[in-house]
């Protein structure tokens, strides 16, 4: 049990190490968004490559853990 609730971590220390964290923040920006908010995941999912819409995938799991942890 305690494997499966540390996937987000595990996630996190693998884009520290390959260097990707953030890109998904900086493609949001370069399309004129603010941030990776809704509205760019939602364009990202449309337009983005396959890299992009699995960025675009896990920023939206992060948003939506994050809004569970925050009620």
């Amino acid at each position: 049990m305690a494997e499966k609730k540390k996937w987000m971590q595990k996630a996190g220390q693998r884009m520290e190490k390959k260097g990707t964290e953030g890109a998904f923040t900086a493609y949001c920006k370069r399309h004129g968004f603010p941030g990776p908010t809704q509205a760019c995941i939602d364009y990202a999912m449309a337009h983005g490559d396959r890299t992009t819409q699995l960025r675009a995938g896990f920023a939206k799991t992060a948003k939506k853990i994050a809004r569970k942890r925050k009620r």
